[in-house]
């Protein structure tokens, strides 16, 4: 829409976006703005705008349990905002220093947020805030202008490399001709901190090195655990969540969605938990809690006492359907 006799032109649009991702957000922008010029320096430009945005699957304003991804951040939630704002231009001058329709322009822009399902931990409420923004600056609305800028930007920018080179090389023969200076003994044997003065690429700090005394904790690897969970097939137990236990403790805690098993079942295979454990042995309880065909919510459980040697541990913990006697088969392999 718009007309134009001499003195006033005006023009109106209307814009919708539509978003989402494969971590179900889905997002709806509509915009509605309106253009109109007074005579011929002054263009004045009012909008509105509102946004609308689901939160992501890995998001929760408070989780209970335990998930593979897990984030609580607002932006991921599920919120809107409203946006109220002008903009106003006023041409200055044209075909003037290589330029032409150069313009000073001022924005401003009044937003809402307001979050849904993201509580503000300071005040027990949900998260709100206002945002005011504000815009000053000069623009160049013709084509020459901007060549002639980017010309003269081009220029500068040779000539302050060349400066900037000079300088990097004037310091780097200042600093070669300082006498190397000889770190102090360190008090500790076990940790030493270098600091060098000549050489500006590299700073170090803080570097342990382990004594024989200490060799232990050089070698967390070689402590590690992991747990891992796949399905087979999976017909016969749907699974809902899994509780792991290590020497009588509770390790983990982990509820799963319906994309996560169903990423089981086409084979996937879930880092259930990793830790460290000294070498010996070790008692490990797996509680599955699931459906059976017929809908109705039951709990498996299964055990495994190990030695724990020195070499790292990998265990899996397989649910399997087995087809003789119908009923889910809970396997546990080592690695």
């Amino acid at each position: 829409m718009g007309s134009n006799d001499g003195e006033l032109a005006s023009s109106a649009h209307l814009r919708y976006r539509y978003f989402w991702d494969t971590w179900n957000i889905r997002a709806h922008t509509v915009e509605l703005g309106y253009r109109t010029r007074f005579g011929d320096r002054w263009l004045v430009e009012p909008h509105y705008r509102h946004y609308k945005q689901s939160a992501a699957s890995f998001y929760a304003n408070d989780f209970t349990t335990q998930m593979l991804f897990m984030a609580r951040d607002r932006e991921l939630s599920d919120f809107s905002s409203n946006a109220l704002g002008a903009k106003a231009s006023y041409q200055l001058f044209s075909q003037r220093f290589n330029f032409s329709r150069v313009a000073l322009n001022f924005d401003y822009e009044t937003i809402r947020y307001t979050y849904n399902n993201f509580t503000d931990v300071r005040t027990g409420r949900l998260y709100a805030y206002n945002a005011n923004v504000f815009q000053l600056f000069l623009r160049d609305g013709s084509r020459r202008g901007e060549v002639a800028m980017k010309i003269r930007s081009n220029t500068f920018s040779r000539a302050a490399r060349r400066v900037l080179g000079a300088l990097i090389l004037a310091s780097g023969l200042a600093l070669a001709a300082e006498p190397q200076k000889t770190p102090p003994p360190a008090s500790n044997p076990q940790v030493w901190i270098r600091e060098s003065s000549r050489s500006s690429r590299r700073r170090w700090s803080s570097i342990a090195i382990c004594s024989c005394s200490k060799r232990s904790c050089c070698f967390r690897r070689a402590r590690r655990v992991a747990v891992f969970v796949s399905v087979d097939v999976g017909i016969l137990f749907d699974l809902d969540s899994v509780q792991l236990k290590v020497d009588d403790s509770i390790v983990t805690n982990y509820l799963y969605t319906e994309r996560e098993t169903q990423a089981l079942h086409r084979g996937g295979v879930q880092r259930l938990y990793v830790g460290n454990l000294k070498a010996g042995k070790h008692e490990l309880v797996a509680v599955f809690t699931g459906r059976d065909p017929a809908g109705a919510i039951t709990g498996r459980g299964t055990t495994l006492t190990f030695d724990k040697s020195t070499d790292p541990k990998y265990i899996e913990l397989q649910i399997r359907d087995e087809t003789r006697g119908q009923q889910p088969e809970f396997r546990v392999k080592e690695w």
